[in-house]
């Protein structure tokens, strides 16, 4: 008798730094079991966010091969591919993603930001339990951020923002270190551009926990733990960050040049450039919301694909989730 293929599953988030796959397959005592993960920094709008440049192009494409591989190496059986900001944004996107499909047989679909957060929510809330009272859930990204205002059983309030690190690197980080005139303008800038999150935030009353997710939060924990002389385990996927720690590393960051970032123990390499600015974003949200309590998750998009895939497939095509399938 021949034997069934077991289900394996490749998610792959594109993002506008990062390129990013996850395998993984059902598993009894939780929801899935992750065989393999790598992400490649392939920096999609290096050169502007409304263009892929030839340079990035060519770094997503030799992404995307790899990836390939991977896949056919593992005998994958089911590919959903989806793409952010960046790809949202370029205006030859779509030429990219045509020869994704022709070259190496990979769909890419192109999600919002209000998808996009609808994943994180799912994602965190397999790993972190946001209890009855609202949670703020954030992620920073290449091209945008999402906020999210929810708990343990519903989505309160829910948008992405154009103002990723990229974006805002681009746009306010024009010399080393960030001169106070730029950061005056930059935060001036947030606190416009995030004004209907300032409303909903004073809605919803006293929110003094913060949840972090993906690149930014990834670094400052890394951070924080180098600091602290810790080990990170990859088995662990949700990590206390303290204020005081977060606040120090914060405006340690402020005052350093690119060359001395790339010395920060726990920074990697290619975080160094959007650090500044992207902390500089969340410790203005710590500071305005009185944040008490900061987390990260390594529980994101790719496990609030997972989320649908394995535990609610009904739930795809209602919510508009469903995803070509190779």
């Amino acid at each position: 008798m021949q034997k069934t293929q077991k289900r394996t599953i490749a998610v792959l988030d594109l993002g506008t730094n990062t390129f990013r796959i996850l395998l993984a397959q059902p598993h009894r005592k939780f929801l899935f079991k992750a065989l393999y993960e790598e992400k490649v920094y392939v920096r999609i709008a290096k050169t502007g966010i409304d263009y892929i440049g030839q340079a990035a192009y060519r770094r997503a494409l030799e992404a995307m091969e790899r990836f390939e591989k991977i896949i056919k190496k593992h005998n994958v059986t089911e590919v959903y591919a989806f793409a952010t900001e960046g790809m949202r944004r370029a205006s030859n996107s779509e030429q990219l993603i045509a020869e994704v499909k022709a070259r190496y047989g990979i769909s890419i679909r192109r999600i919002s930001g209000d998808m996009e957060a609808t994943f994180i929510y799912h994602g965190v809330q397999q790993v972190f339990d946001l209890g009855t009272h609202p949670h703020l859930l954030m992620d920073i990204g290449g091209g945008s951020t999402e906020f999210i205002i929810a708990n343990a059983t519903q989505i309160f309030w829910k948008q992405s923002f154009a103002i990723g690190g990229t974006v805002l690197k681009q746009q306010f980080h024009q010399q080393e270190p960030l001169s106070p005139q730029d950061l005056e303008v930059l935060i001036n800038h947030l606190n416009q551009v995030l004004l209907p999150f300032w409303k909903a935030a004073k809605k919803f009353g006293t929110i003094d926990t913060l949840v972090g997710t993906s690149g930014t939060f990834s670094s400052i924990n890394k951070m924080a733990a180098a600091a602290a002389s810790l080990t990170l385990s990859p088995e662990q996927h949700i990590y206390p960050i303290q204020l005081t720690t977060a606040t120090a590393l914060a405006e340690h960051l402020l005052h350093t040049t690119l060359e001395e970032r790339l010395s920060v123990p726990g920074l990697e390499p290619e975080r160094a450039e959007l650090i500044s600015v992207a902390f500089i974003l969340v410790q203005l949200v710590l500071e305005r919301l009185h944040i008490s309590h900061l987390f990260y998750s390594s529980y994101a998009i790719k496990e609030g694909i997972l989320w649908y895939v394995f535990k609610h497939p009904q739930l795809m095509e209602k919510e508009g989730l469903s995803f070509h399938i190779d």
